[in-house]
């Protein structure tokens, strides 16, 4: 229409044609506007349309439209006739997101197997789901929630965050088939086993990793939420990451960078959005190729056997005699390796 602004999608906003317009957006007239604030997100940087509109860039409109169409529209399922089925909109977008990550963790892991890709040979589905399925329940809706995935403007059920998703969670296991590519991230193999080119490679990947910190971070000074987020961040380094980082058998598993850096990825941008479901990604193919291996590693696994009392660990035990001549029955401990003392590792 004549003096409306040309309204651009992004990739944080959802297009759904059954969507009905609220009341809030419609002028005396009937006609449907947009806020300040809405009609912000929408307006690209060209600003005011041109009226001679080319056929070129109507291609690039049904293009857009095709990667942002939900496929699933909300209210529709929030009641059956006249049963309450679902409490509110939000609960059906924690859903929704279930059941993508879900859908993706099925296709990778049958993916990287079809191929004969790097995988543990050993995990299948129902290893997956006895052993790691709360866990893997838990780190979802804490993404979900950190994440604020439950925003109207934010969707995963369309084609743009499905793909950004999709490279996320196929990018380890191609790049896992490079031989300088295939060491981990601890301290131990940093210092010991990485080659040069691992190096060099870390030095590329690093920089664009800061580039996209600084775009959160500029973003979150103009918006006025830098606070908010530096305290969000904290909090989860010092309840997740920092009580393990400083153990000799803290292993930083992909799964879990790319849960904890994804959920801050939250600003309603393209480009913070895009950085969301890459990082997401990650943690689909950790889950999907590997399972949800625990931070401390064999450590943790001894720790469970030791607490739980499980027989087989009894090649392990010996007995102490107490100053009162009491016996004691002692575990022995793993060997832990010192990443200062690379000969620790030959043993």
């Amino acid at each position: 229409m004549p003096g409306q602004k040309d309204l651009t999608y992004s990739l944080v906003q959802p297009i759904n044609d059954n969507e009905e317009i609220n009341e809030q957006f419609v002028d005396e007239e009937g006609t449907a506007v947009l806020d300040e604030e809405e009609d912000e997100d929408f307006v690209g940087a060209a600003g005011e349309p041109d009226e001679d509109a080319s056929p070129s860039s109507d291609a690039a409109t049904r293009w857009v439209r095709i990667l942002h169409h939900t496929w699933i529209p909300e209210e529709r399922f929030l009641k059956c006739g006249d049963q309450q089925i679902m409490e509110s909109v939000e609960a059906i977008r924690f859903l929704k997101f279930f059941g993508v990550t879900a859908c993706f963790i099925v296709f990778v892991h049958e993916f990287v197997r079809f191929f004969d890709m790097e995988h543990d040979k050993d995990y299948t589905y129902f290893e997956m789901i006895l052993y790691d399925g709360q866990a893997i329940i838990l780190d979802i809706l804490s993404f979900y929630v950190l994440g604020r995935l439950y925003k109207k403007k934010i969707a995963v059920d369309h084609l743009a965050w499905c793909l950004v998703l999709l490279m996320g969670s196929l990018y380890n296991s191609i790049i896992n088939q490079v031989p300088w590519l295939q060491y981990s991230f601890t301290l131990f193999e940093v210092h010991c086993t990485w080659p040069w080119q691992l190096f060099v490679f870390v030095a590329v990947i690093v920089p664009l990793g800061c580039i996209v910190v600084f775009k959160h971070v500029q973003y979150a000074l103009q918006v006025r939420q830098l606070g908010m987020k530096l305290l969000e961040i904290s909090l989860c380094v010092l309840f997740f990451l920092l009580p393990q980082v400083s153990h000799p058998n803290f292993h930083l598993h992909h799964w879990f960078i790319g849960w904890l850096i994804g959920m801050h990825c939250n600003f309603e941008t393209w480009w913070s959005r895009a950085a969301m479901a890459w990082y997401w990604g990650l943690y689909v193919n950790g889950i999907a190729v590997y399972g949800r291996d625990p931070l401390q590693t064999c450590d943790y696994a001894f720790y469970i056997s030791r607490d739980t009392h499980c027989s087989f660990l009894q090649c392990f035990v010996h007995t102490t005699i107490g100053p009162n001549n009491e016996t004691h029955t002692v575990y022995n401990e793993p060997n832990e390796l010192d990443w200062r003392n690379c000969s620790s590792g030959l043993g």
